[in-house]
């Protein structure tokens, strides 16, 4: 898995659920294409994507057994402990190799 591309998901999805999510309280969106149901359905995905993100990103971390240690820091930090030990993250990772497909 390329953390500079995990990154670069992780920030895009975090910025399209907060895009939607300050249209969905203003009701700012065109009901009549989408209902109220289909727009708490649609934010409820974009959230379960970013907490799939951050899954993810517990899971490498956890391969270079910094879990613990950065348990209580933002995922940006994390991010940034993955990539300056990417080389540690073993690719042949049963674990590893599983969610490459999901994100």
């Amino acid at each position: 898995m390329n953390v500079h591309f995990l990154r670069s998901l992780y920030i895009r999805s975090k910025k399209e659920f907060e895009l939607f999510r300050t249209m969905f309280n203003a009701l700012s969106y065109d009901q009549s294409k989408l209902s109220d149901d289909e727009a708490k359905i649609f934010k409820r995905k974009l959230k379960n994507r970013i907490l799939n993100i951050e899954d993810t990103i517990d899971v490498h971390l956890n391969l270079i057994s910094g879990l613990e240690k950065y348990m209580d820091r933002n995922y940006m930090y994390k991010l940034a402990v993955l990539d300056a030990n990417e080389e540690k993250i073993g690719m042949k990772d049963e674990k590893c190799m599983r969610l490459v497909d999901l994100t």
